[in-house]
């Protein structure tokens, strides 16, 4: 019984450690995609910051490459206090999180657009 006891407290502990991976993001990269082709690498980095949002565990760090990211970030879980989800700017890259959308605006008359 004890054996038994001590195998699954082992299990556990092995099961609650896991290597932290670092997520790319890199709207400018030409590589980059959202696609299920989307694996979230310096190489092939996600477009958009939803992927890495939901991919993120506690522990792991999402890289963000420079550019404008137009998107509301709302990450699917949180870290904890000994293992936040970090969120940062590429080193030395410039990142900015709008909530807007570009839109293309066409006068229709009488300071109407649509």
């Amino acid at each position: 019984m004890l054996i038994a006891i001590l195998v699954a407290s082992l299990a556990a502990s092995l099961a609650e450690q896991r290597t932290v991976k670092t997520w790319f993001v890199n709207v400018s990269n030409p590589a980059a995609t959202d696609g299920p082709d989307a694996v979230g690498t310096k190489e092939v980095p996600f477009k958009s910051l939803k992927p890495a949002t939901q991919a993120a565990l506690p522990g792991d760090v999402v890289m963000v490459g420079g550019g404008v990211y137009r998107e509301r970030v709302a990450p699917a879980r949180s870290g904890t206090i000994d293992q936040p989800i970090v969120y940062m700017a590429a080193p030395g890259e410039l990142v900015y999180l709008k909530g807007s959308a570009l839109l293309n605006w066409t006068a229709v008359g009488d300071g109407t657009y649509k």
